[in-house]
């Protein structure tokens, strides 16, 4: 049986429902997706650090609207609310929460691929994913 969900927190659960929908049931490529999206998270994380620390808003309101589809694929739907956020901000001209909330999300992330990456480890031994 293939169970589709990894914990990520108390409040928000890694899911790959929506990729089985996209796929039908074929275990092989929910993992080569999953693990295209843990490369480019891998670069928008990098990518984000380095626009906080430069104070690019601009950059940091892109990076969260190109990410923001994918946490939706992935059933994290706090972190995609997060994006949003950051989004909002940036066009209130409120570049601190831009900040404030780009930290908030960069320490989301690591936490998230780590938790995707665990799932996937599982499933690449067993050929489920739970």
């Amino acid at each position: 049986m293939i169970e589709q969900n990894g914990q990520i927190s108390n409040t928000e659960q890694v899911s790959f429902a929506k990729l089985f929908e996209m796929v039908g049931d074929s275990v092989p490529q929910v993992i080569q997706l999953s693990k295209i999206f843990l490369e480019q998270f891998e670069q928008n994380c990098h990518a984000v650090e380095r626009s906080i620390q430069s104070k690019d808003n601009d950059t940091l309101a892109r990076l969260s609207h190109k990410m923001k589809p994918s946490f939706k694929l992935f059933n994290l739907n706090e972190t995609a609310a997060t994006c949003q956020k950051i989004e909002d901000a940036y066009q209130m001209n409120n570049f601190q929460t831009v900040q404030d909330l780009s930290r908030q999300l960069l320490n989301n992330q690591f936490s998230i691929a780590n938790q995707v990456q665990a799932a996937l480890d599982k499933a690449y031994k067993k050929q489920t994913l739970q």
